[in-house]
């Protein structure tokens, strides 16, 4: 049946595929389409994935920090936490928060991997495309990011219920976190 109906249909496919107008620009570029978008995620590196969450403001990235059980020979941890709880906290307040590159380092440490060189830890970001700047943090001029974290205002208030204590709100956004962080070097 098949051998009886092609040679029928040929010459009208054939015509059909000649007065088919295609378009060039379209045929060339490359579609953007959510299976593609998933093997890009997929693919990503460690370290991508935390330059991503820092450059788009992904504070969820970070929230398991707060819930690891601390353990002999984690220095890393207690001030990753305390840069998280200054997160939530000064969130609330602003619309952008600062962090000096050795904080970050600090969560770089515990999301990734060991980092122990501030000025190397901030070239190898500034290479992944996160540039720090010179800004005013805690009263004195650092390098750092500001960060816009993308939270809706119930979020945060979940966030400050779970995580913050009395002793966490009496800090305020004045950059109070750097000398708790000195504590643990």
């Amino acid at each position: 049946m098949v051998d009886v109906l092609i040679p029928g249909e040929l010459s009208v496919f054939a015509q059909v595929l000649k007065d088919y107008e295609i378009d060039f620009n379209q045929a060339r570029t490359v579609l953007e389409n959510e299976a593609k978008e998933s093997m890009r995620a997929i693919s990503c590196t460690t370290v991508e994935d935390f330059v991503t969450a820092v450059m788009s403001g992904d504070l969820e990235y970070f929230l398991p920090i707060m819930d690891m059980p601390f353990s002999t020979g984690q220095n890393y941890l207690l001030p990753a936490q305390t840069i998280v709880r200054a997160i939530i906290r000064d969130t609330a307040n602003a619309a952008e928060h600062r962090i000096t590159v050795d904080e970050l380092r600090y969560l770089y440490n515990v999301m990734v991997g060991r980092s122990d060189n501030a000025r190397k830890f901030g070239k190898h970001m500034s290479r992944q495309g996160l540039d720090s700047h010179p800004m005013r943090i805690g009263g004195k001029v650092s390098r750092g990011f500001a960060i816009h974290w993308g939270l809706s205002d119930n979020a945060v208030e979940e966030l400050q219920k779970l995580y913050l204590t009395e002793v966490d709100h009496q800090f305020g956004d004045d950059g109070k976190i750097t000398p708790l962080l000195r504590a643990h070097d």
